[in-house]
């Protein structure tokens, strides 16, 4: 598998070069956002995270409106500002009503938090919840970030985004540390990786760009083998501490728009990196350990919203008798209503539906077909098991 990853990164083509940019650019681009979009119906805006690395961190925004009045999106994007303040956000803001903010905690994994106009507000927190929060918040960036994106942006369209492979290895290293502090004792090479490759990103204009291009793609194989891992320990966690009663199914085949995830009893990490790589560009193939479909399961079973009825239309009923230990379960109904709440406002506010990006989960297909199909073939699988 390493020989196989290694050759296909040197065909890769780079593209999506970091660019060095002072300090002060990015408060340009803060001020540039503030004077074109639409301010009167905003309550507050936060800045997530800090721009430490400058040319490669991005500009990551929380837009507080003040009521679902109705609004279009489009006064609120990037795309209205100038090519370099566009390259230092790389995406659109996240645009919620107060309640979702509030709820922050419950489906975003946040860190320090910065004003940037108007009132001042603070997300709620239980302390005694935060290792149920971070098993749910983990699972969920699992599902939709690593390792699958490592390989669509380094190797699967025969390009290297740069840039995004940059931002995407340093969220590794955050999930890392979430990892370690649901797991605790983890292996010190995650330690290592996660300072290594922190003063390596820091350092990444001072290099020698030939120099710094092929430890990066180093740090990509080294990343893809450290989040297999990653996916396997809390695999076993959610096992033990989440599930009450294992997941009878021995394979759950799930879909989204662009993705269809096979959940596996018998999951390997070596296969997974293969069938992936295996994909077409019209849909990526995704093997997960069967444990981690707990969190589609707890949408089909748990919720009757919008996103919650697509999934338990695509599921069916098939799959819904498991059980998860009760501490958790009132913690995920939580993090369910929140983003069912999200995806409402921003429906009647803006007549659009959340991004899968801004929840980090796009949890469902637009085809009704599809759902049945999937649905169908589920409920197969399920009897098949019971008849042997």
């Amino acid at each position: 598998m390493l020989n196989t990853l290694n050759d296909l990164l040197e065909l890769s083509i780079i593209v999506d070069k970091a660019k060095e940019f002072p300090k002060s650019a990015y408060e340009n681009a803060k001020e540039e956002f503030l004077q074109k979009v639409d301010l009167d119906n905003i309550k507050s805006i936060y800045q997530v995270g800090t721009t430490e690395v400058t040319g490669i961190s991005d500009i990551d925004l929380f837009v507080i409106f003040k009521d679902n009045s109705h609004k279009f999106l489009s006064r609120y994007s990037i795309k209205n500002l100038s090519p370099d303040a566009q390259y230092l956000f790389s995406h659109e803001p996240w645009c919620m009503d107060e309640a979702t903010f509030h709820n922050l905690p419950y489906w975003f994994p946040y860190f320090d938090l910065i004003n940037i106009y108007g009132e001042t507000l603070t997300p709620d927190r239980d302390e005694n919840l935060s290792r149920e929060i971070s098993v749910i918040l983990l699972t969920q960036y699992i599902l939709t970030k690593v390792p699958i994106d490592f390989l669509i942006y380094s190797v699967l369209q025969k390009k290297f985004y740069e840039k995004i492979m940059l931002c995407m290895i340093n969220s590794l290293r955050h999930s890392l540390t979430l990892g370690s502090t649901i797991l605790g004792g983890v292996p010190t090479r995650w330690e290592t990786f996660i300072e290594e490759y922190g003063n390596f990103r820091k350092k990444w204009f001072q290099e020698n760009s030939v120099q710094r291009e092929h430890r990066l793609k180093s740090y990509v194989v080294e990343g893809l083998l450290l989040s297999l891992e990653l996916i396997k320990k809390l695999s076993e966690y959610i096992e033990f501490a989440v599930l009450r009663e294992k997941i009878k199914a021995d394979t759950i085949t799930f879909r989204t728009k662009t993705r269809q995830i096979s959940f596996e009893r018998d999951w390997v990490g070596e296969k997974a990196i293969e069938t992936i790589l295996s994909s077409t560009s019209r849909e990526i193939n995704q093997s997960l350990p069967l444990s981690l479909a707990f969190y589609p399961l707890c949408w089909g079973k748990f919720s009757d919203g919008t996103v919650g009825t697509h999934i338990h239309r695509s599921l069916g009923k098939a799959f819904l008798d498991f059980g998860m230990h009760l501490s958790l379960e009132g913690v995920i109904n939580k993090h369910i209503e929140t983003i069912e709440h999200y995806a409402v406002f921003h429906a009647q506010k803006f007549r659009a539906p959340i991004s899968g990006y801004h929840t980090l989960w796009a949890p469902h297909h637009p085809s009704r077909v599809v759902r049945f199909l999937d649905r169908a073939r589920n409920k197969f699988l399920c009897n098949d098991k019971k008849n042997h």
